[in-house]
């Protein structure tokens, strides 16, 4: 989705084919390989496992599955079955490229996944984590920049309990 015309906020907003993609838990846009923006799908398998698929947008805004950049992502184990996902993306640590940073939560906790880009530019998990460990409803994160004297980005991270009290945190990768 892009602006039909920039110059002219009342023309409206401009989309391109969708796609269909089943047991979409999330999506983000970012720089992710270096090369310009992508698009990327956190999918719940029917196996209980995740898939981050990602996407080339071309000038119809249209998508392009970019397959040999497909990930699984390993959870810790003790992981339920997802059932609900948060991503924030941010320059967490480089500049060069945007980074993933992956709430996941089931019915008894939420893990904390990375995502970042290798020498091949290919998509790697760099961490897992067990971030709580108590009946939750969701997690939720949001990247910002904390100290604009840093190059770096910086999240927030919401958790709910099931009694909806909620904790909210910033912090660093």
């Amino acid at each position: 989705m892009s602006a039909a015309n920039s110059a002219d906020p009342a023309a409206g907003l401009q989309f391109g084919d969708p796609i269909v993609v089943n047991r979409m838990l999330a999506v983000a846009v970012g720089n992710f390989f270096g090369d310009g923006p992508v698009v990327a799908i956190l999918v719940a398998q029917i196996d209980a496992s995740l898939l981050l698929q990602y996407y080339a947008v071309n000038p119809s805004l249209g998508l392009a599955p970019l397959p040999a950049k497909t990930l699984t992502l390993q959870r810790p184990a003790g992981a339920l079955i997802t059932v609900s996902a948060s991503i924030a993306v941010g320059r967490f640590n480089t500049v060069a490229y945007d980074q993933m940073l992956i709430a996941v939560t089931d019915f008894l906790r939420t893990d904390l996944l990375s995502v970042d880009t290798d020498a091949n530019a290919l998509p790697v998990q760099r961490l897992r984590a067990v971030s709580d460990s108590s009946p939750l409803v969701y997690g939720l994160l949001r990247a910002g920049r904390f100290d604009w004297s840093s190059p770096f980005d910086s999240v927030a991270y919401l958790v709910t309990y099931e009694n909806y009290d909620s904790r909210i945190t910033s912090g660093r990768l």
